[in-house]
């Protein structure tokens, strides 16, 4: 027995990424666990937030000192992403860290607390909808501090030609 083959066999051996080799009979087997919704979602958004951005994988790796395949990876949630990377992932894109976790469901409390419901975003106490979640997205999309003063400038114009009282708001 070769010296390689002796050290294989004296400890067991882990690949965690698709197989595993173990000593017990030394068959590879299928690693089964699937990634979890949520880290599909946030591979997803990492993905979309790029794209926006107009940014290949490579220029993102380069930024962050790995390479495109991993990011890659983290897009199609072959790896998991930590909250370290993640941070550095929206600090390159100049993006807040809660756009990646947009869609994630809100886990809800076993005991006491509270929760703001199945991820939805709200504001002064209203649940957003889709359409109003939509232009937000999009308005946080233009970088043009001028153009965005210009969009809310148009929209407050909008707004007071339409002013409705809102739901339990009483003029």
């Amino acid at each position: 027995m070769d010296i390689v083959s002796r050290k294989l066999s004296e400890a067991e051996v882990s690949v965690t990424s698709e197989f595993e080799i173990r000593e017990s009979g030394g068959e590879p087997r299928v690693n089964k666990k699937k990634p979890d919704e949520a880290d599909v979602i946030v591979g997803r958004q990492i993905q979309a937030i790029r794209m926006r951005a107009r940014v290949s994988r490579e220029w993102l790796g380069d930024r962050l000192g790995i390479t495109f395949q991993q990011i890659q990876k983290y897009e199609n949630a072959t790896n998991r992403i930590t909250v370290g990377r993640l941070c550095d992932i929206a600090r390159v894109l100049d993006v807040p860290l809660m756009r990646f976790f947009e869609g994630v469901p809100s886990v809800s409390p076993s005991r006491g607390g509270f929760s703001e419901g199945e991820g939805k975003s709200w504001i002064g106490g209203e649940t957003l909808s889709a359409e109003e979640n939509r232009l937000l997205e999009r308005f946080r999309d233009i970088a043009d501090p001028n153009v965005r003063r210009m969009v809310f400038e148009l929209a407050d114009t909008l707004a007071a030609s339409e002013r409705k009282p809102r739901r339990g708001f009483r003029q």
